[in-house]
């Protein structure tokens, strides 16, 4: 065995913040090797029976694991449930058994259809459906564990870190009552399992590092950073301390932060900053609200559809968006009209797209399926009865888009007219600013809607070219592009000149670094997810507008891209 490596420091991906100092547990990959012989006819009805009682077996394991879950880890429960989804869900079964007839043993069945299950999804331009192939994985090999009656033993020492290829659902869940006190993994991204999970039981983690379970030996001592990235094998007691340290001050600072919850959100000099969260769940608006942010500004409402497993009817969106507007009243709620595309859904599509990125998606595709479009804008038109809901169509490119939307809209709000039902006939009405094209011709839409919004995830990926989740490129995603900041300049001269609210939606609106260039850009509302609203409102009231105008003015002039981060971070 080669000598341990001291002092070694590694960069991957932070998934959950906080530090964690601790002795490695090395889970080693495993990889299944299927028996490929063929059964006689008359095994058929055995092996199906057994994947059968494999089904039943995990079915019972998921329910145990989801009631011993607290009921305020609802991400946990969702994911677990969403597991239960898959282990019954009867295509996969059909496929299987379909197998098993054509003479594969119960664990080849599974394999396979697994297998085709996850090229399915990893042949879809979407972060989030090419991570569900990870889902699939975790259960085929859970599956194939029952059958082979292996247990999984999750008894590990307290405040160990694990380290693993990558880890299922169940697997955080046991880990977590184990005491564990943080999570490396080789794959991975932001919105995997892992990744929500790790964030939802506030466990330190760092994903994306290559090949770590072959160079990390168990007993290993490490420490993880999940602010930045970092992880460091085998630090000397120098480090260990000044990171303790850090520890302590992170204890302090989450217990100044609290205090914050009521304090009015301005700058040192007088200028109001309303901050909004983004949302995808009811718990995220609960968690807003905890945190004093100033109402939604982003609520993904594809989110529904994700977890309904198919497009959900009137019923189920009017009583999900009328939910949310319960929990928020009276702030505001700003409803996203679906940003889909054919990688997430599509049915009435006339063929498959080669890249849905750059396809038939957003406001494209629910012109294109106005049956869909008008059922959602008929649900939030219901659900706006209170006045405090506003409806965001996503994806724009040309002022066509809108003045289409604006007419469906207006047909939806004269049916209800009709039949006598109440809902908000002034609801705002307002734009995703995401493409280009749409910061550029921003002068033209602003005057035809009531607020707008900059997505600058996706204004990013267009601006620059590339593709966030590809791992090839990923480096070059940078949402603190000169570009990227001069087509948001456009869009707050824009929204200025026609006096309609303008909102960050994107994650660009929570980097404590561009906050204060934000500001100075003239930007008076931020929406971020609901665990950076407190650290936020702590930039903003400690920035001073004035000089963030000058800075900003200064910043514009800057066109090298390291040159602009150099005086972007100070």
């Amino acid at each position: 065995m080669e000598p341990p490596l001291v002092n070694y420091e590694l960069k991957g991906i932070p998934a959950s913040s906080g530090i964690a100092i601790g002795r490695a547990a090395v889970l080693l990959p495993e990889n299944i090797i299927v028996d490929l012989s063929k059964i006689s006819k008359e095994q058929i009805k055995f092996e199906q029976n057994r994947f059968d009682q494999a089904c039943e077996s995990l079915s019972i394991e998921l329910e145990n694991l989801i009631a011993a879950v607290h009921t305020d880890s609802k991400n946990v429960i969702d994911i677990l449930e969403s597991n239960m989804l898959i282990l019954s869900d009867p295509v996969l079964k059909e496929g299987i058994y379909k197998h098993i007839e054509e003479l594969s043993t119960a664990e080849n069945a599974i394999v396979q259809e697994f297998d085709e299950q996850k090229l399915l999804f990893l042949s879809v331009k979407d972060e989030y459906l090419r991570l569900r192939a990870d889902e699939l994985e975790h259960i085929k090999k859970r599956l194939i564990y029952i059958l082979r009656h292996k247990l999984i033993d999750y008894r590990i020492n307290e405040n160990s870190i694990i380290v693993a290829q990558n880890l299922t659902p169940a697997d955080i869940v046991n880990f977590h009552n184990a005491g564990i006190t943080g999570i490396i993994t080789e794959s991975g991204g932001i919105v995997s399992h892992v990744s929500i999970m790790s964030r939802a039981y506030k466990i330190p983690s760092v994903i994306g590092f290559k090949n770590i379970t072959t160079f990390i030996h168990n007993g290993d001592l490490l420490i993880i950073d999940g602010f930045s990235g970092s992880l460091i094998i085998n630090p000397d007691e120098t480090i260990v301390a000044d990171y303790h340290r850090k520890q302590a001050k992170i204890v302090e600072y989450q217990k100044k932060l609290g205090e914050l919850k009521d304090v009015q959100c301005k700058t040192i000099d007088g200028f109001p900053i309303k901050i909004y969260v983004n949302i995808d769940l009811r718990e995220d608006a609960i968690a807003g609200e905890i945190a004093g942010a100033d109402g939604v500004g982003l609520v993904r409402s594809e989110s529904l559809i994700m977890k309904s497993g198919g497009m959900p009817d009137l019923e189920m969106q009017e009583q999900w968006y009328k939910d949310l507007v319960n929990i928020t009243f009276p702030k505001p709620l700003t409803i996203r009209g679906f940003d889909i595309g054919s990688d997430k859904f599509s049915e009435g599509l006339p063929h498959q797209e080669d890249n849905p990125a750059l396809g038939c998606r957003g406001i494209r595709f629910l012109l294109l399926r106005k049956d869909i479009f008008k059922t959602q804008i008929i649900a939030v038109l219901k659900a706006s009865v209170n006045k405090n809901v506003k409806f965001m169509l996503p994806m724009i490119s040309n002022l066509e888009e809108v003045l289409t939307a604006k007419s469906i809209i207006a047909e939806c709000k004269a049916e209800l007219t009709a039949q006598g039902i109440p809902f908000d006939k002034k609801m705002p009405v307002g734009i995703m600013v995401e493409t280009p094209a749409a910061a550029l011709i921003a002068d033209c839409l602003a005057k035809e809607v009531d607020f707008m919004s900059i997505g600058t995830n996706d204004l990013t990926s267009y601006t620059i070219g590339v593709d966030r989740a590809n791992d090839l490129v990923s480096d070059i995603f940078n949402p603190l592009h000169p570009a990227v900041f001069r087509l948001i300049k456009m869009t707050v001269k824009a929204a200025h000149k026609y006096h309609i609210p303008l909102s960050i939606c994107g994650e660009l609106a929570a980097y404590p670094e561009a906050i204060p260039l934000l500001i100075g850009f003239g930007i008076e509302e931020l929406s971020m997810s609901p665990a950076m609203v407190l650290e936020a409102k702590n930039i903003v009231i400690n920035t001073n507008k004035r000089e963030c105008m000058i800075f900003a003015n200064e910043m514009l002039c800057v066109t090298d891209n390291m040159e602009f981060l150099r005086r972007l971070k100070g």
